[in-house]
């Protein structure tokens, strides 16, 4: 689900970035993507996949006991509300985690100037993250739902939305 966006997205700033409709949505319009830029940026990506991703993925599956499917899924307002307040949570300690990256000037410097690396944002670099910011974020994303009794098609569906809004 991720690299579609990425892909899908990168499509759109290396070929169709003189098309009006996304040009006008473009928010630098002056710094064009190349590129070079985009095989850095998943040069990085494809390194923090096989050597925290792909370990984590590995870890969760083996630590995290079995779940039994419930007979019903949740209702729509179950499903609803819950995926709301995730991305509350979720949200609320992005920006706190976000905030102080940029305020304590050796954890910048150390971690969050990866992220910033591109004067020229593309969809690839949303996910252009320090092994420790990565680490963070991704701890959010996933034990936020641990908080309730979730059932597993809404876990699933706050994956597919935390990993969709990093592109917005």
């Amino acid at each position: 689900i991720d690299y579609t966006w990425v892909a899908v997205f990168t499509f759109i700033d290396l070929c169709l970035y003189d098309v009006p409709f996304f040009k006008n949505a473009k928010i630098q319009k002056d710094r064009k993507v190349t590129w070079d830029l985009m095989k850095k940026s998943l040069k990085l990506q494809g390194w923090n996949q096989l050597l925290w991703i792909y370990p984590m993925a590995l870890v969760q599956l083996i630590w995290v006991p079995d779940t039994e499917l419930p007979i019903l899924a949740p209702t729509v307002f179950e499903m609803l509300s819950q995926l709301a307040i995730f991305f509350l949570a979720f949200d609320f300690t992005y920006f706190w985690f976000h905030y102080f990256n940029h305020k304590i000037k050796w954890l910048y410097r150390w971690c969050h100037s990866v992220h910033h690396m591109y004067s020229s944002p593309f969809a690839a670099s949303a996910q252009h993250l320090h092994p420790f910011e990565l680490f963070f974020v991704a701890t959010f994303i996933t034990t936020v739902p641990w908080i309730f009794p979730t059932h597993c098609l809404t876990y699933w569906l706050w994956f597919f939305v935390a990993q969709s809004v990093s592109y917005e």
